[in-house]
């Protein structure tokens, strides 16, 4: 998904943009020099990206999907109705992991969701405020137990029943893990089982200074490079973080599903 976003924009953003790898960018200049709200970029969105919204069926622009327990999708047309795409979501251990609870609030409004917290983002997530019926949470202490009760991997259940993974936020240490294809957590595991021809979307989130070191531009590239799909603000970060705000990531991810959802 290019568009207009990438015009005159960070170094590290363009040379992955002018190599071909898809990401998702989100950036608007205000006369203040403040970052618009969420419902002002959404609606810049929509009224700019033409190469995305023209591709979208029509009866599918503003889709809303079903909620009920039978975890079916609404068709406007004739036919079958789709079940609902199932997303895992992920939280690496940074600041932006206290966003993880709002994050999984967005996707469940069209998506069945699962999550897995790393032993890192614990420090940062409230396990105990997230609403068990909606979005089960899953934990690295939980990796050999379930082996132990059931005789099967958790990280080989999740990444079966899984269509979709969404790491948001992504930390600089999980993003070194997957390059070296670490799997010494339940995420990292996940990651290294994961099918390439299943969309991966990561959302990074880091120190100014991380963030901003030339290692960090060769590591998206790589990233993008073994096909993840890179969900980011542009520019210089000054402000403590990096991470796209969540309903522009669930609203993204939802736009790409539609556009790449295989044929029922």
């Amino acid at each position: 998904m290019h568009g207009p976003f990438l015009e005159g924009k960070s170094d590290h953003i363009q040379k992955l943009h002018n190599l071909g790898i898809i990401i998702i960018t989100v950036f608007i200049e205000k006369p203040d020099g403040k970052m618009p709200e969420p419902d002002e970029i959404l609606d810049f969105v929509k009224n700019n990206t033409d190469t995305v919204m023209a591709s979208i069926p029509e009866e599918d622009v503003g889709q809303n999907f079903t909620t009920n327990e039978s975890s079916t999708m609404n068709s406007a047309g004739p036919g079958p109705a789709r079940r609902k795409p199932r997303v895992l979501l992920a939280a690496c251990g940074c600041y932006s992991a206290t966003k993880f609870r709002q994050i999984c609030q967005c996707f469940i409004t069209w998506s069945d969701v699962k999550a897995v917290l790393t032993k890192e983002a614990c420090y940062f997530v409230d396990a105990s405020t997230f609403p068990y019926d909606s979005v089960r949470l899953h934990f690295d202490n939980q990796q050999w137990t379930v082996w132990e009760t059931r005789g099967s991997s958790l990280h080989i259940e999740l990444y079966t029943w899984a269509d979709i993974i969404v790491i948001a936020p992504m930390s600089a240490d999980t993003i070194a893990k997957m390059l070296g294809g670490f799997c010494d957590n339940l995420l990292t595991t996940i990651i290294r089982l994961w099918d390439c021809k299943k969309p991966l979307y990561v959302a990074p989130s880091m120190d100014p200074f991380m963030w901003n070191n030339p290692l960090t531009a060769r590591q998206l590239q790589s990233l993008g490079e073994l096909g993840s799909i890179l969900i980011t603000k542009i520019g210089e970060v000054t402000d403590g973080e990096h991470m796209t705000e969540p309903a522009i990531i669930s609203e993204f991810v939802k736009l790409h599903y539609i556009l790449n959802r295989p044929a029922e």
